[in-house]
């Protein structure tokens, strides 16, 4: 994924930290549409391997693995869903403990997406690499 950023802060090192616009995900189109409840572009501090060298307030490309990315979609969004049809068809017995069953499912893996959300948080597995300057 290829996105642009201000460089905001030099560490240490080859490291630097990058501002970042994150967009809604219906393209900001608020307007026409209203169905989020019209949240504004959010700015996130990333921290970035700086191999180009660049400099505080220089504009630059930023780029992270596409898989890591999908791999957190897949996990906050898809997971709860696919664990809630499994645990839907794994009891016996009638209608009401299905459902049950299934929304325990569900309860699991939106569980197991916050124990990933905060694993994710402290290891930060998203690399992220300036590669170019925008001039």
């Amino acid at each position: 994924m290829r996105q642009q950023g201000v460089v905001y802060q030099i560490e240490e090192g080859k490291t630097a930290i990058v501002e970042v616009v994150r967009h809604s995900a219906c393209s900001g189109h608020c307007e026409s549409c209203g169905g989020c409840g019209h949240h504004a572009d959010q700015t996130i501090r990333v921290r970035a391997e700086n191999r180009i060298g660049a400099q505080a307030g220089e504009r630059v490309w930023l780029e992270t693995e596409t898989r890591q990315v999908f791999m957190s979609i897949g996990a906050a969004y898809i997971l709860p869903v696919l664990l809630m049809i499994l645990f839907y068809f794994l009891p016996g017995g009638g209608e009401g403990r299905r459902i049950l069953a299934s929304l325990g499912g569900f309860a699991l893996g939106v569980g197991l997406c916050w124990l990933y959300a905060r694993q994710l948080g402290r290891k930060s597995h998203v690399r992220a690499i300036i590669t170019d300057r925008i001039h």
